[in-house]
């Protein structure tokens, strides 16, 4: 199939119409047009009867005749075997729609017009939390210890470096995100990491003990700190993630604890070219994947906390700081990962912004695509 007009010269279009191009969310688009019909044959190959095909809606013919695949080239295209139709996500758009131009095909594929979103939603900031002077004084404790952790303590611990290695992620790439500011490792044994974090918090106002209680990362009572059974540290402004190295011991076990409030998400930045792409991750250790994956100089990577721990605020200020830049919400490819792209494509959509959802081409989520090609090598 022929894309139907030239793309125009306007360097914003041009981008649009390159990721849409690119057609990582061309999966979903098919979804959203015949649901479940759409069957996955294996991770870069997904099938539906020829019936389902905008272009030609045969029946009796084929099972399988309609595809969505991987191609060698690494971008997503269909392709219907009754009537020879196919391309990219703009095709799929065209061929849907019957009357759109490129242009406005590839702004459906990538979420900028209300296809998927039929109703623009405007983000609402959530009301300011009301602090009591008791938790204002706990919440300054906390950035008292997250300043000086970041400041004193290391990246180097041996084991916590042998796990990240375990998940397919370099020493070059733990070292970009400590530069960032944005991760420590603690001394596995938990004796010696509790009595490092009180030599690292002490000062003439409070031993390191009273800092940790102050703080919330000491119960009263308790003989050491949680962060002690937790060494891998990811820092915020005002929070910290303490995460263990190891496969929970139950269901009911977290990987991670976060103490603090969530004002901003991590984010990451691997040079100073203008911004075109911010990339939206769900935890840090899928951050550490994507850096390891690789990280374009006009790229920004962000990280939520978790699909229901994230602000709408985070969207709207990306928007307004970056309103030329094209989302990529590459959250699990899961049901509580697409709910949650789902959401924030209508929050971006709702201001403008310019997105598409991302899933990996191997398994549940980015570090299962990075370990994959780690086995495949």
């Amino acid at each position: 199939m022929a894309e139907k007009t030239a793309p125009g010269r306007n360097p914003g279009n041009t981008a649009i119409i390159e990721t849409a191009r690119r057609g990582a969310m061309l999966v979903d688009l098919v979804r959203r047009s015949i649901g479940d019909n759409l069957r996955r044959s294996n991770d870069h190959r997904w099938e539906a009867n020829s019936e389902h095909c905008p272009a030609c809606r045969r029946k009796g013919t084929s099972a399988n005749a309609l595809s969505v695949f991987h191609g060698s080239d690494g971008n997503w295209r269909w392709k219907c075997q009754s009537c020879g139709e196919g391309g990219t996500a703009i095709d799929w758009m065209i061929a849907v729609s019957g009357n759109m131009s490129v242009l406005e095909a590839a702004r459906a594929a990538v979420g900028n017009e209300a296809i998927a979103f039929p109703a623009a939603v405007a983000a609402t900031p959530a009301a300011a939390d009301v602090e009591t002077e008791a938790e204002k004084e706990k919440t300054r404790a906390l950035v008292h210890c997250i300043d000086r952790i970041r400041a004193n303590v290391g990246w180097g611990s041996e084991k916590v470096l042998v796990y990240l290695r375990s998940r397919g992620i370099s020493d070059a790439s733990t070292a970009a995100l400590a530069r960032n500011g944005n991760l420590c490792t603690l001394p596995v044994e938990p004796y010696l990491a509790h009595r490092m974090l009180c030599e690292v918090l002490a000062n003439e106002q409070h031993s390191g003990e009273a800092w940790l209680m102050k703080s919330g990362l000491m119960k009263e009572g308790a003989r050491l700190t949680a962060l002690a059974y937790r060494p891998l540290l990811f820092l915020g402004t005002t929070w910290l993630e303490a995460r263990i190295i190891r496969a929970p011991k139950d269901k009911d076990e977290p990987k991670g604890i976060r103490y603090g409030k969530q004002s901003t998400p991590l984010s990451f930045r691997n040079g100073n070219q203008p911004v075109a792409m911010i990339t939206v991750v769900e935890g840090p250790i899928d951050l550490l994947s994507k850096i390891e994956l690789g990280v374009k100089p006009n790229q920004i990577l962000v990280c939520v906390p978790g699909v229901v721990s994230w602000k709408p605020e985070w969207l709207t200020a990306g928007v307004k700081g970056y309103p030329t830049a094209v989302w990529e919400l590459a959250l699990d490819n899961d049901e509580p990962g697409d709910t949650a792209a789902e959401k924030m494509g209508r929050i971006l959509a709702g201001v403008g912004g310019v997105w598409r959802r991302c899933l990996p081409f191997v398994g549940k989520d980015i570090n299962d695509e990075l370990m994959s090609m780690r086995t495949a090598v």
